[in-house]
């Protein structure tokens, strides 16, 4: 019976993967993506690229200066799933990071995200407030904040704040922010001031800039979640953010003609931004947790697998949905009702399809990072690469694989991708502490 199946898996594998777009990359063509990618970051350096977009300095060194520090820092993650309050103790010594740990924290869980900004400023400030007051025992000097969207870092004096100006109002992860083309920092720095919270440090990040910063001596930083964000080192140590559409095929069922910014649309429910950001996202949603489950849904609804019911528990899990497909529990709890074995198989199938072209494109844009990022790297050995986000901590293999795939695409063993737990409380904690 097994036997059969699996045969049978084997020739609708094959259907599958050309009904749905999904035929496996070549070596080759992972190759081209990293050196295009690659090419890319360096005419980025020189402000000429036109495939990487939102392409920032941090304005922070991936090193840490040789000084001492004892503090505790109040630090925030503003992430596309929820909003995360800390308290960090950091102890430096002489550049050495001696202590680094979170003393007190909370989350909260976006509820809406068409917001106006006044009132997203309002929210965070509520539950940041909340939090200081429910920890009072703590005296945070400094506030670090690691932000999860596209921003430029802004100097004022010796802060660094996030200032969207320029952009949208569409922020990506699913966030309609309107009259959002400000410094945001600074509205959520007045904001405090005014409740009686003062700081003498602010320091913004974006996530991945915050992860490299927690995992001292890495030269890459990835992050795969709700969204999919890129950092690397480059000239001077400094810690680069961007976006990347080097790959612009569109993974398509029945929509498979649509341009890509009609096609962005469809799945954002007709939200999508500038064409800027739709072709960027383009490149997104083949990786990131906010799209495969779309992409799933699709799939199954294209292929008229399943029924009302099981697409309801895939909208409703989103990207939890996918750690327990992989899982090796019997999908039929998953999805309360009875499915046979070749039902179970096929939406496996379709989902490893779908979880191994994340794994391929998220290995090659940082096979193209790492060859860009070791032209500045300090030490001789192992290159090391930062990762965190729901597919790393969840998804069991993800890690690994995207690991194997780097390595075969740049045939080079010496790689080593590194979880890191907390990245963003702990890095826009360290970022803060060592910004001069």
């Amino acid at each position: 019976m097994q036997y059969k199946i699996l045969q049978k898996m084997y020739t609708y594998s094959m259907k599958i993967q050309k009904l749905l777009k999904l035929n496996p990359f070549s070596l080759s063509q992972l190759r081209e993506i990293s050196h295009s990618y690659l090419h890319e970051l360096g005419e980025a350096l020189q402000g000429r690229s036109k495939a990487l977009v939102n392409f920032n300095s941090s304005l922070l060194p991936a090193t840490i200066p040789k000084i001492n520090l004892d503090v505790e820092i109040l630090c925030v993650d503003i992430a596309g799933s929820h909003l995360r309050v800390a308290i960090n103790q950091i102890k430096i010594i002489s550049g050495k990071i001696v202590v680094n740990k979170i003393l007190a924290s909370e989350v909260s869980h976006w509820s809406i995200k068409n917001l106006e900004l006044l009132q997203f400023i309002d929210q965070t400030s509520l539950v940041i407030t909340n939090f200081l007051r429910q920890n009072k025992s703590y005296h945070p000097e400094y506030f670090g904040i690691s932000f999860s969207f596209p921003f430029t870092p802004r100097k004022v004096g010796h802060l660094i704040d996030a200032d969207r100006s320029g952009y949208s109002d569409f922020w990506g992860k699913g966030f309609h922010i309107g009259h959002s083309q400000q410094n945001i920092t600074k509205l959520l720095r007045e904001k405090l001031a005014k409740q009686g919270y003062v700081f003498s440090h602010w320091i913004t990040v974006n996530d991945t800039v915050a992860l490299q910063v927690a995992c001292p001596g890495s030269i890459v930083g990835i992050v795969v979640g709700t969204g999919f964000n890129l950092s690397v080192t480059g000239e001077k140590q400094i810690i680069y953010n961007t976006q990347s559409q080097i790959y612009q095929e569109e993974v398509i069922t029945r929509l498979a003609s649509l341009p890509a910014e009609q096609y962005l649309k469809y799945l954002m429910n007709n939200q999508a931004g500038s064409f800027a950001e739709a072709s960027t996202a383009i490149n997104e949603i083949q990786i990131s947790g906010k799209f495969l489950p779309k992409l799933l849904l699709e799939a199954l609804q294209f292929l008229q697998l399943g029924n009302s019911e099981i697409y309801q528990i895939i909208e409703t899990e989103e990207a939890a949905i996918f750690q327990k497909i992989f899982s090796k529990e019997d999908l039929s709890i998953l999805f309360k009702q009875n499915l046979g074995l070749e039902m179970q198989a096929q939406i496996r199938l379709i989902s490893d399809l779908l979880f191994t072209r994340s794994r391929d494109l998220v290995a090659a844009e940082t096979a193209g990072a790492i060859m860009f990022a070791r032209k500045y790297q300090l030490h001789s050995g192992k290159s090391i690469v930062a990762v965190d986000g729901a597919f790393f901590q969840k998804i069991s293999g993800y890690l690994f694989e995207v690991e194997q795939k780097i390595q075969k695409i740049l045939g080079d063993n010496q790689i080593e991708l590194q979880l890191v737990h907390n990245s963003s409380l702990l890095g826009a904690g360290l970022a803060t502490s060592v910004a001069q």
